[in-house]
């Protein structure tokens, strides 16, 4: 445990939520919905959150309800801000707009490899989206400052095994909240986990 505390950590953060979350349905890729009230508040409560670990820079994903979360963390913690298309969240096409519950009954019946192949109408596969994030996994391996990653919920699910070298059914287990925040230290011979998932700035509020 005190290795752990020594080491740069890598924070995932969820974005704040939108109007779109509450009812349940996807975004589409690039869409300029930004944070809802309750969002915009959520977002300032990561900024003690990140404080609290040292956050040095932050990484987000350059959709709308991401970059807003980012900005009032970095601006409240004046450190600087960068944005990535690898970490957008995956484009879902034509299916965009739809119930997640939707989308899910079209998906139950395939297989696991069905799965991570299989691109929606107009969009891309979970081996499209996972293919661009594993630049960014090899780049945090070097980190030497503590960073904060703002992205997507769905990407974030992905993202965790990667990170873990778990299988690839390990990503249902991670059903990240807005606002969240899961916490890894980077060591030498890969990422450990820290906590998974926090919500607990957000309490009493909101």
């Amino acid at each position: 445990m005190l290795r752990t505390l020594n080491l740069p950590k890598l924070l995932l953060i969820r974005h704040g939520q939108t109007a779109l979350n509450v009812e349940g349905r996807v975004h589409s890729q690039q869409d300029s919905a930004g944070l809802d009230e309750i969002g915009r508040w959520q977002a300032s409560r990561l900024v003690e959150v990140c404080r609290g670990y040292g956050v040095r820079s932050l990484l987000s994903s350059p959709e709308a309800r991401a970059l807003e979360t980012a900005q009032i963390v970095g601006d409240a913690l004046v450190v600087p801000l960068q944005c990535s298309e690898a970490l957008c969240e995956r484009n879902w096409g034509q299916w965009s707009g739809e119930p997640w519950q939707q989308i899910h009954e079209r998906l139950k019946s395939m297989s696991l490899e069905e799965r991570f192949t299989f691109v929606p109408p107009g969009g891309e596969s979970w081996q499209q989206m996972e293919q661009r994030l594993m630049g960014c996994v090899e780049v945090w391996r070097g980190v030497s400052e503590s960073i904060a990653v703002v992205a997507h919920g769905g990407l974030l699910r992905a993202l965790i095994p990667l990170l873990l070298n778990e299988p690839r059914e390990s990503s249902f287990r991670y059903d990240l909240d807005n606002a969240s925040v899961s916490v890894f230290g980077v060591a030498a011979e890969g990422f450990e986990v820290m906590g998974l998932n926090d919500v607990g700035h957000l309490e009493g509020g909101g």
